[in-house]
Protein backbone atom coordinates (compact mmCIF):
# COMPACT_ATOMS: atom_id res chain seq x y z
CA UNK A 1 0.00 0.00 0.00
CA UNK A 2 2.82 2.52 0.69
CA UNK A 3 4.81 1.47 -2.36
CA UNK A 4 1.46 2.86 -3.81
CA UNK A 5 1.03 5.92 -2.46
CA UNK A 6 4.85 6.89 -2.85
CA UNK A 7 4.29 5.88 -7.00
CA UNK A 8 1.45 8.30 -7.08
CA UNK A 9 3.03 11.11 -4.88
CA UNK A 10 5.96 10.94 -7.58
CA UNK A 11 3.29 11.71 -10.58
CA UNK A 12 2.29 14.42 -8.13
CA UNK A 13 5.13 15.60 -7.61
CA UNK A 14 6.49 15.49 -11.47
CA UNK A 15 3.10 17.16 -12.38
CA UNK A 16 3.69 20.39 -9.48
CA UNK A 17 7.61 20.92 -11.03
CA UNK A 18 5.87 20.92 -14.82
CA UNK A 19 3.30 23.80 -13.77
CA UNK A 20 6.32 26.65 -13.81
CA UNK A 21 7.88 25.61 -17.02
CA UNK A 22 5.63 27.24 -19.73
CA UNK A 23 4.76 25.10 -23.01
CA UNK A 24 6.22 21.72 -22.11
CA UNK A 25 6.67 21.29 -18.35
CA UNK A 26 10.35 19.63 -17.25
CA UNK A 27 12.52 18.73 -20.00
CA UNK A 28 13.95 14.74 -19.50
CA UNK A 29 18.07 14.65 -19.83
CA UNK A 30 18.79 14.78 -23.17
CA UNK A 31 20.42 11.00 -23.15
CA UNK A 32 17.05 9.89 -23.01
CA UNK A 33 16.07 7.89 -25.70
CA UNK A 34 12.22 7.70 -26.78
CA UNK A 35 11.64 4.27 -26.89
CA UNK A 36 13.18 4.24 -23.43
CA UNK A 37 11.00 7.32 -22.29
CA UNK A 38 7.50 5.20 -24.06
CA UNK A 39 8.82 1.91 -22.22
CA UNK A 40 8.66 3.30 -18.82
CA UNK A 41 5.77 5.28 -18.85
CA UNK A 42 4.28 1.60 -20.44
CA UNK A 43 5.44 -0.32 -17.61
CA UNK A 44 4.43 2.27 -15.02
CA UNK A 45 0.84 1.93 -16.09
CA UNK A 46 1.15 -1.46 -16.42
CA UNK A 47 2.24 -2.25 -12.97
CA UNK A 48 -0.43 0.02 -12.37
CA UNK A 49 -2.73 -2.50 -13.78
CA UNK A 50 -0.63 -6.00 -12.37
CA UNK A 51 -1.17 -4.21 -8.65
CA UNK A 52 -4.92 -3.29 -9.27
CA UNK A 53 -5.39 -6.93 -10.71
CA UNK A 54 -3.23 -8.87 -7.34
CA UNK A 55 -5.09 -7.15 -4.42
CA UNK A 56 -8.46 -6.62 -5.90
CA UNK A 57 -9.67 -8.62 -2.98
CA UNK A 58 -7.58 -6.57 -0.25
CA UNK A 59 -8.56 -2.92 -1.63
CA UNK A 60 -11.72 -1.27 -1.62
CA UNK A 61 -13.42 0.33 -4.55
CA UNK A 62 -12.22 3.42 -4.02
CA UNK A 63 -8.25 2.60 -4.19
CA UNK A 64 -9.51 -0.16 -6.64
CA UNK A 65 -10.55 2.57 -9.42
CA UNK A 66 -8.09 4.68 -8.29
CA UNK A 67 -5.22 2.53 -9.25
CA UNK A 68 -6.92 1.60 -12.42
CA UNK A 69 -7.80 5.00 -13.30
CA UNK A 70 -3.79 5.87 -13.02
CA UNK A 71 -2.81 2.56 -15.29
CA UNK A 72 -5.40 2.98 -17.95
CA UNK A 73 -5.84 6.77 -17.70
CA UNK A 74 -6.79 6.75 -21.36
CA UNK A 75 -10.05 5.18 -21.22
CA UNK A 76 -11.44 7.85 -18.50
CA UNK A 77 -10.31 10.67 -21.15
CA UNK A 78 -12.21 8.62 -23.87
CA UNK A 79 -14.89 7.35 -22.33
CA UNK A 80 -15.65 9.61 -19.34
CA UNK A 81 -13.99 13.03 -19.54
CA UNK A 82 -14.38 13.74 -22.84
CA UNK A 83 -18.22 13.00 -23.82
CA UNK A 84 -18.80 14.46 -20.53
CA UNK A 85 -17.80 17.85 -22.06
CA UNK A 86 -16.92 19.58 -19.29
CA UNK A 87 -14.43 22.57 -19.68
CA UNK A 88 -10.95 22.07 -17.71
CA UNK A 89 -11.81 18.97 -16.54
CA UNK A 90 -10.07 16.72 -19.80
CA UNK A 91 -7.07 18.88 -19.54
CA UNK A 92 -5.71 18.86 -16.25
CA UNK A 93 -6.46 15.47 -15.59
CA UNK A 94 -4.29 15.09 -18.91
CA UNK A 95 -1.60 17.34 -17.76
CA UNK A 96 -1.51 15.44 -13.88
CA UNK A 97 -2.02 11.54 -15.67
CA UNK A 98 0.84 12.27 -18.57
CA UNK A 99 4.04 14.20 -16.71
CA UNK A 100 6.56 14.83 -19.68
CA UNK A 101 9.13 13.06 -17.97
CA UNK A 102 7.31 9.82 -18.84
CA UNK A 103 5.00 10.20 -21.50
CA UNK A 104 6.05 13.15 -22.91
CA UNK A 105 3.78 15.57 -25.14
CA UNK A 106 1.83 17.52 -21.80
CA UNK A 107 0.47 20.62 -22.97
CA UNK A 108 -0.33 19.44 -26.35
CA UNK A 109 -2.16 16.53 -25.57
CA UNK A 110 -4.49 18.19 -23.08
CA UNK A 111 -5.07 20.56 -25.55
CA UNK A 112 -5.90 18.58 -27.48
CA UNK A 113 -8.32 16.24 -25.25
CA UNK A 114 -9.54 19.64 -23.90
CA UNK A 115 -10.60 20.76 -27.42
CA UNK A 116 -12.41 17.71 -28.17
CA UNK A 117 -14.63 17.76 -24.46
CA UNK A 118 -15.45 21.75 -25.66
CA UNK A 119 -16.37 20.77 -28.96
CA UNK A 120 -18.49 18.24 -27.66
CA UNK A 121 -21.15 20.80 -26.45
CA UNK A 122 -19.71 23.65 -27.44
CA UNK A 123 -18.90 25.29 -24.74
CA UNK A 124 -16.37 28.08 -24.33
CA UNK A 125 -15.15 28.42 -27.74
CA UNK A 126 -14.90 31.68 -27.86
CA UNK A 127 -11.47 33.79 -29.31
CA UNK A 128 -10.16 34.77 -26.29
CA UNK A 129 -10.34 31.11 -24.49
CA UNK A 130 -9.09 29.84 -27.99
CA UNK A 131 -6.31 32.37 -28.00
CA UNK A 132 -5.05 30.90 -24.22
CA UNK A 133 -5.48 27.29 -25.28
CA UNK A 134 -3.28 28.28 -28.64
CA UNK A 135 -0.77 30.38 -26.81
CA UNK A 136 3.41 29.10 -27.49
CA UNK A 137 1.42 25.88 -28.30
CA UNK A 138 4.11 24.80 -30.92
CA UNK A 139 7.28 25.87 -29.49
CA UNK A 140 11.44 24.41 -28.51
CA UNK A 141 11.41 23.10 -24.78
CA UNK A 142 13.71 24.17 -22.43
CA UNK A 143 16.72 21.90 -23.70
CA UNK A 144 16.04 23.45 -27.01
CA UNK A 145 14.34 20.63 -29.10
CA UNK A 146 10.56 19.67 -29.76
CA UNK A 147 10.86 16.21 -28.38
CA UNK A 148 7.49 17.34 -26.77
CA UNK A 149 6.03 18.23 -30.08
CA UNK A 150 4.06 15.38 -31.50
CA UNK A 151 0.92 14.56 -33.23
CA UNK A 152 -1.58 15.14 -30.59
CA UNK A 153 -0.09 19.05 -29.89
CA UNK A 154 -0.05 19.45 -33.87
CA UNK A 155 -3.73 17.86 -33.69
CA UNK A 156 -4.79 20.31 -31.42
CA UNK A 157 -2.97 23.60 -33.77
CA UNK A 158 -5.02 22.23 -36.73
CA UNK A 159 -8.14 22.60 -34.12
CA UNK A 160 -7.31 25.67 -33.43
CA UNK A 161 -6.60 26.97 -36.78
CA UNK A 162 -10.15 25.46 -37.77
CA UNK A 163 -11.90 26.99 -35.05
CA UNK A 164 -10.50 30.26 -35.81
CA UNK A 165 -11.70 30.23 -39.30
CA UNK A 166 -8.53 29.26 -41.06
CA UNK A 167 -9.20 25.76 -42.37
CA UNK A 168 -6.88 26.22 -45.33
CA UNK A 169 -3.93 25.65 -42.89
CA UNK A 170 -5.73 23.16 -40.28
CA UNK A 171 -6.51 20.65 -43.72
CA UNK A 172 -2.81 20.81 -44.14
CA UNK A 173 -1.51 20.18 -40.58
CA UNK A 174 -4.54 17.33 -40.18
CA UNK A 175 -3.25 16.01 -43.63
CA UNK A 176 0.45 15.88 -41.88
CA UNK A 177 -0.49 14.02 -39.00
CA UNK A 178 -2.82 11.57 -40.14
CA UNK A 179 0.04 9.99 -42.43
CA UNK A 180 2.74 10.09 -39.39
CA UNK A 181 4.88 7.39 -38.24
CA UNK A 182 3.55 5.52 -35.07
CA UNK A 183 6.52 6.91 -33.09
CA UNK A 184 5.17 10.03 -32.80
CA UNK A 185 1.38 9.55 -33.55
CA UNK A 186 -1.17 8.31 -30.88
CA UNK A 187 -3.30 6.26 -32.73
CA UNK A 188 -5.87 8.38 -31.37
CA UNK A 189 -4.52 11.70 -32.57
CA UNK A 190 -4.21 9.99 -36.43
CA UNK A 191 -7.94 8.67 -36.36
CA UNK A 192 -9.15 12.05 -35.32
CA UNK A 193 -7.05 14.15 -38.65
CA UNK A 194 -8.57 11.64 -40.57
CA UNK A 195 -12.27 11.90 -39.63
CA UNK A 196 -12.11 15.96 -39.80
CA UNK A 197 -10.49 15.71 -43.31
CA UNK A 198 -13.18 13.01 -44.46
CA UNK A 199 -16.11 14.95 -42.85
CA UNK A 200 -14.77 18.47 -43.77
CA UNK A 201 -14.87 16.88 -47.49
CA UNK A 202 -18.08 15.97 -47.10
CA UNK A 203 -19.73 19.13 -45.75
CA UNK A 204 -18.04 20.98 -49.03
CA UNK A 205 -19.03 18.41 -51.23
CA UNK A 206 -15.92 17.76 -52.46
CA UNK A 207 -15.83 14.10 -52.56
CA UNK A 208 -13.41 13.68 -55.50
CA UNK A 209 -10.96 14.49 -52.32
CA UNK A 210 -13.39 12.83 -50.31
CA UNK A 211 -12.21 9.77 -52.52
CA UNK A 212 -8.57 10.54 -52.40
CA UNK A 213 -8.82 11.01 -48.62
CA UNK A 214 -10.18 7.99 -47.84
CA UNK A 215 -7.04 6.22 -49.28
CA UNK A 216 -4.70 8.14 -46.95
CA UNK A 217 -4.16 7.84 -42.79
CA UNK A 218 -5.02 4.66 -40.47
CA UNK A 219 -7.10 1.90 -41.38
CA UNK A 220 -10.45 2.91 -40.08
CA UNK A 221 -14.07 1.89 -40.86
CA UNK A 222 -14.86 5.73 -41.40
CA UNK A 223 -12.76 5.82 -44.35
CA UNK A 224 -13.95 2.38 -45.88
CA UNK A 225 -17.40 3.71 -45.60
CA UNK A 226 -17.17 7.28 -46.36
CA UNK A 227 -15.14 5.43 -49.25
CA UNK A 228 -17.77 3.19 -50.24
CA UNK A 229 -20.41 6.86 -50.47
CA UNK A 230 -18.23 8.76 -52.22
CA UNK A 231 -18.04 6.41 -55.45
CA UNK A 232 -21.97 6.11 -55.32
CA UNK A 233 -22.51 10.03 -55.31
CA UNK A 234 -20.05 9.87 -57.95
CA UNK A 235 -21.31 7.43 -60.10
CA UNK A 236 -18.25 4.98 -60.07
CA UNK A 237 -18.53 1.77 -61.92
CA UNK A 238 -16.64 0.50 -59.05
CA UNK A 239 -19.03 1.17 -56.46
CA UNK A 240 -20.91 -0.59 -53.65
CA UNK A 241 -24.00 -1.93 -53.57
CA UNK A 242 -27.04 -0.47 -51.36
CA UNK A 243 -26.11 -3.77 -48.20
CA UNK A 244 -22.41 -3.63 -48.37
CA UNK A 245 -22.91 0.43 -48.49
CA UNK A 246 -25.49 0.18 -45.09
CA UNK A 247 -22.85 -2.32 -43.97
CA UNK A 248 -19.98 -0.15 -43.77
CA UNK A 249 -22.10 2.63 -42.26
CA UNK A 250 -22.92 0.63 -39.97
CA UNK A 251 -20.01 -0.53 -38.85
CA UNK A 252 -18.18 2.71 -39.09
CA UNK A 253 -18.20 5.34 -35.71
CA UNK A 254 -20.07 8.47 -35.56
CA UNK A 255 -23.26 7.04 -37.47
CA UNK A 256 -25.69 9.91 -36.62
CA UNK A 257 -23.71 12.55 -37.68
CA UNK A 258 -23.14 10.18 -41.37
CA UNK A 259 -26.76 9.24 -41.97
CA UNK A 260 -27.24 12.45 -44.05
CA UNK A 261 -24.24 10.95 -46.47
CA UNK A 262 -25.84 7.67 -46.37
CA UNK A 263 -28.97 9.05 -47.40
CA UNK A 264 -27.61 10.72 -50.19
CA UNK A 265 -25.23 7.89 -51.60
CA UNK A 266 -28.20 5.63 -51.57
CA UNK A 267 -30.35 7.94 -53.20
CA UNK A 268 -27.22 8.89 -56.04
CA UNK A 269 -28.19 8.11 -59.62
CA UNK A 270 -26.02 7.74 -62.63
CA UNK A 271 -24.88 10.70 -64.23
CA UNK A 272 -26.53 11.49 -67.50
CA UNK A 273 -23.51 9.83 -69.77
CA UNK A 274 -21.84 12.36 -72.50
CA UNK A 275 -23.06 12.31 -75.73
CA UNK A 276 -21.66 10.60 -78.82
CA UNK A 277 -18.50 12.59 -79.84
CA UNK A 278 -18.25 13.63 -83.68
CA UNK A 279 -14.72 15.63 -85.04
CA UNK A 280 -16.21 18.72 -85.60
CA UNK A 281 -16.54 21.55 -83.13
CA UNK A 282 -19.82 21.51 -82.62
CA UNK A 283 -19.52 18.19 -80.72
CA UNK A 284 -16.34 19.15 -78.66
CA UNK A 285 -18.09 22.50 -77.61
CA UNK A 286 -20.97 20.23 -76.22
CA UNK A 287 -18.79 17.89 -74.64
CA UNK A 288 -17.15 20.26 -73.10
CA UNK A 289 -20.19 21.97 -71.35
CA UNK A 290 -21.24 18.69 -70.77
CA UNK A 291 -17.97 18.15 -68.53
CA UNK A 292 -18.11 21.16 -67.15
CA UNK A 293 -21.97 20.90 -65.78
CA UNK A 294 -21.08 17.80 -63.71
CA UNK A 295 -20.02 18.09 -60.08
CA UNK A 296 -16.27 17.75 -59.22
CA UNK A 297 -14.98 14.57 -59.85
CA UNK A 298 -17.50 12.81 -61.87
CA UNK A 299 -15.88 13.37 -65.12
CA UNK A 300 -13.65 9.84 -66.02
CA UNK A 301 -10.00 10.13 -67.25
CA UNK A 302 -11.61 8.43 -70.43
CA UNK A 303 -14.16 11.24 -70.82
CA UNK A 304 -11.65 13.79 -70.83
CA UNK A 305 -9.23 12.00 -72.89
CA UNK A 306 -11.88 11.97 -75.45
CA UNK A 307 -12.68 15.53 -74.89
CA UNK A 308 -9.00 16.63 -75.77
CA UNK A 309 -9.01 14.20 -78.51
CA UNK A 310 -11.86 15.85 -80.20
CA UNK A 311 -10.58 19.14 -79.74
CA UNK A 312 -7.05 18.46 -81.18
CA UNK A 313 -9.13 17.25 -84.31
CA UNK A 314 -10.59 20.28 -84.78
CA UNK A 315 -7.49 22.23 -84.62
CA UNK A 316 -5.57 19.97 -86.73
CA UNK A 317 -8.36 20.03 -89.48
CA UNK A 318 -8.38 23.52 -89.61
CA UNK A 319 -12.21 23.93 -89.09
CA UNK A 320 -11.54 26.02 -85.94
CA UNK A 321 -9.65 27.97 -88.61
CA UNK A 322 -11.36 28.47 -91.37
CA UNK A 323 -14.74 29.42 -88.49
CA UNK A 324 -13.05 31.87 -87.27
CA UNK A 325 -12.22 33.39 -91.10
CA UNK A 326 -15.61 33.46 -92.10
CA UNK A 327 -17.00 34.90 -88.78
CA UNK A 328 -14.39 37.92 -89.36
CA UNK A 329 -15.11 38.14 -92.85
CA UNK A 330 -19.19 38.01 -91.64
CA UNK A 331 -18.43 40.93 -89.07
CA UNK A 332 -15.52 42.97 -91.22
CA UNK A 333 -13.45 42.31 -88.24
CA UNK A 334 -9.40 42.71 -88.20
CA UNK A 335 -8.64 40.41 -85.35
CA UNK A 336 -5.72 37.48 -85.91
CA UNK A 337 -7.52 34.15 -86.80
CA UNK A 338 -3.91 32.79 -85.84
CA UNK A 339 -4.11 34.24 -82.54
CA UNK A 340 -7.62 33.90 -81.16
CA UNK A 341 -7.23 30.21 -82.51
CA UNK A 342 -3.81 30.04 -79.96
CA UNK A 343 -5.87 31.27 -77.21
CA UNK A 344 -8.55 29.37 -78.06
CA UNK A 345 -6.14 26.43 -77.41
CA UNK A 346 -5.08 27.65 -73.86
CA UNK A 347 -7.70 27.76 -72.77
CA UNK A 348 -9.09 24.24 -73.52
CA UNK A 349 -5.93 22.97 -72.04
CA UNK A 350 -6.53 25.20 -69.11
CA UNK A 351 -10.22 23.27 -68.58
CA UNK A 352 -8.41 20.23 -69.47
CA UNK A 353 -6.25 20.26 -66.47
CA UNK A 354 -9.15 21.40 -63.88
CA UNK A 355 -11.28 18.91 -64.97
CA UNK A 356 -8.10 16.69 -64.70
CA UNK A 357 -7.05 17.66 -60.95
CA UNK A 358 -10.34 16.78 -60.14
CA UNK A 359 -10.94 13.65 -61.80
CA UNK A 360 -9.44 10.17 -60.70
CA UNK A 361 -6.24 8.66 -62.29
CA UNK A 362 -7.15 5.36 -63.96
CA UNK A 363 -4.62 2.42 -65.06
CA UNK A 364 -3.65 3.66 -68.33
CA UNK A 365 -0.38 5.21 -68.36
CA UNK A 366 -0.55 9.03 -69.17
CA UNK A 367 1.85 8.12 -72.80
CA UNK A 368 -1.33 6.76 -74.33
CA UNK A 369 -3.21 10.27 -73.97
CA UNK A 370 -3.92 12.63 -76.43
CA UNK A 371 -1.44 15.54 -76.62
CA UNK A 372 -3.75 18.27 -75.03
CA UNK A 373 -4.65 15.75 -72.35
CA UNK A 374 -1.12 15.55 -71.48
CA UNK A 375 -0.17 19.09 -72.27
CA UNK A 376 -3.01 19.69 -69.74
CA UNK A 377 -1.01 17.87 -67.11
CA UNK A 378 2.28 19.02 -67.70
CA UNK A 379 0.76 22.82 -66.97
CA UNK A 380 -1.01 21.62 -63.90
CA UNK A 381 2.37 19.92 -62.39
CA UNK A 382 4.00 22.74 -63.63
CA UNK A 383 2.43 24.92 -61.66
CA UNK A 384 2.52 22.70 -58.79
CA UNK A 385 6.20 21.67 -59.51
CA UNK A 386 7.16 25.19 -59.51
CA UNK A 387 5.69 26.08 -55.91
CA UNK A 388 7.36 23.12 -54.60
CA UNK A 389 10.23 23.70 -55.96
CA UNK A 390 10.54 27.07 -54.77
CA UNK A 391 9.40 26.19 -51.39
CA UNK A 392 11.95 23.50 -50.92
CA UNK A 393 15.00 25.68 -52.42
CA UNK A 394 14.13 28.72 -49.34
CA UNK A 395 14.53 25.46 -46.69
CA UNK A 396 17.15 26.61 -44.37
CA UNK A 397 20.55 23.66 -44.83
CA UNK A 398 24.18 23.05 -44.47
CA UNK A 399 25.35 26.36 -42.00
CA UNK A 400 22.25 28.26 -42.18
CA UNK A 401 21.33 30.15 -38.79
CA UNK A 402 19.07 28.89 -36.55
CA UNK A 403 15.69 30.41 -36.49
CA UNK A 404 14.18 28.64 -33.22
CA UNK A 405 10.46 29.25 -34.75
CA UNK A 406 8.97 25.62 -34.88
CA UNK A 407 5.64 26.88 -36.04
CA UNK A 408 6.93 27.68 -39.27
CA UNK A 409 9.14 25.31 -39.75
CA UNK A 410 5.90 22.65 -39.55
CA UNK A 411 3.62 24.95 -41.36
CA UNK A 412 6.31 24.81 -44.54
CA UNK A 413 6.61 21.22 -43.99
CA UNK A 414 2.96 21.09 -44.26
CA UNK A 415 2.40 23.13 -47.66
CA UNK A 416 5.47 20.79 -49.00
CA UNK A 417 3.51 17.54 -48.01
CA UNK A 418 0.54 19.13 -49.42
CA UNK A 419 1.71 19.74 -52.96
CA UNK A 420 3.60 16.53 -53.05
CA UNK A 421 -0.01 14.58 -52.23
CA UNK A 422 -1.69 16.73 -54.95
CA UNK A 423 1.31 15.56 -57.38
CA UNK A 424 0.60 12.03 -56.51
CA UNK A 425 -3.11 11.62 -56.17
CA UNK A 426 -3.55 13.39 -59.93
CA UNK A 427 -0.94 11.46 -61.48
CA UNK A 428 0.37 8.33 -59.69
CA UNK A 429 2.34 7.40 -62.49
CA UNK A 430 4.40 10.65 -61.87
CA UNK A 431 5.04 10.63 -58.19
CA UNK A 432 8.97 9.60 -58.50
CA UNK A 433 9.58 12.73 -60.05
CA UNK A 434 9.16 14.20 -56.71
CA UNK A 435 12.10 13.24 -55.11
CA UNK A 436 13.74 13.35 -58.23
CA UNK A 437 13.08 17.71 -58.12
CA UNK A 438 13.39 17.80 -54.77
CA UNK A 439 14.73 14.54 -52.73
CA UNK A 440 18.00 16.42 -51.49
CA UNK A 441 17.14 19.54 -51.07
CA UNK A 442 14.44 18.02 -48.66
CA UNK A 443 17.22 15.37 -46.99
CA UNK A 444 19.64 18.45 -46.42
CA UNK A 445 16.93 20.53 -44.75
CA UNK A 446 16.27 17.53 -42.55
CA UNK A 447 19.62 16.88 -41.50
CA UNK A 448 19.80 20.68 -40.70
CA UNK A 449 16.81 20.44 -38.06
CA UNK A 450 18.03 17.71 -36.50
CA UNK A 451 21.58 18.61 -35.96
CA UNK A 452 21.32 22.24 -35.82
CA UNK A 453 17.95 23.31 -34.95
CA UNK A 454 17.44 20.25 -32.92
CA UNK A 455 13.28 19.87 -34.22
CA UNK A 456 14.23 16.11 -33.88
CA UNK A 457 10.79 15.09 -34.32
CA UNK A 458 10.36 17.51 -37.43
CA UNK A 459 13.34 15.68 -39.11
CA UNK A 460 11.92 12.57 -38.02
CA UNK A 461 8.62 13.15 -40.28
CA UNK A 462 10.58 14.52 -43.25
CA UNK A 463 12.83 11.24 -43.44
CA UNK A 464 9.80 9.41 -43.24
CA UNK A 465 8.32 10.37 -45.94
CA UNK A 466 11.56 10.68 -47.75
CA UNK A 467 11.82 6.72 -47.06
CA UNK A 468 8.61 5.86 -48.64
CA UNK A 469 8.94 7.92 -52.25
CA UNK A 470 13.29 7.08 -52.57
CA UNK A 471 14.06 4.41 -54.85
CA UNK A 472 16.16 1.88 -53.47
CA UNK A 473 18.38 1.97 -55.80
CA UNK A 474 19.09 5.45 -55.08
CA UNK A 475 22.73 6.21 -53.50
CA UNK A 476 20.90 8.76 -50.56
CA UNK A 477 18.52 5.72 -49.61
CA UNK A 478 21.02 4.00 -47.26
CA UNK A 479 22.00 7.90 -45.74
CA UNK A 480 17.84 8.14 -45.36
CA UNK A 481 17.86 5.01 -43.66
CA UNK A 482 20.14 5.81 -41.26
CA UNK A 483 18.62 8.83 -40.61
CA UNK A 484 15.47 7.86 -40.18
CA UNK A 485 16.45 5.30 -37.35
CA UNK A 486 18.85 7.92 -35.53
CA UNK A 487 15.92 10.31 -35.64
CA UNK A 488 13.02 7.94 -33.86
Amino acid sequence: MYGIIALLAVRAVVHVMGKGSGQNGPTPPSEYKPSVVRFTGFAIRSGFLLLAWGLRRELSLQWLIAYVVCGAPGLVTELLLIPAGIPHLAYYFTRMMYPLAIFGEPRGRAVFNELRARLRRGRLLDAERLAELGRDLVRFNNAGNDRAICAATLTARAQLDALSGDKEHARELFAVVQGMDFRHATRTARVYSQAWLLSDAAARGAFHELLRLSFHGPYTFRRWFMRAAARRILGHSTAAQNWKLVCSWLLSPARRHSFALLKRALAAKPWPVPSAVEANLASAKRLSFELMRLPKGVATRTELAKLAETWQTVFDSGELRQNLLARREALSASFDADAVMARVERQIVVLLGELVSESSPQPESDTDQPLLLLAAMDRLQEDWFSELEGLCEALPCGNAHTTNDLDRHWRTWCRVRHLTRLLSDASPERANWIFDAVGAELLNHAAWLYNHELAQTLAHDIFYFLLGITPKSDVNRETIVKNFRLSA
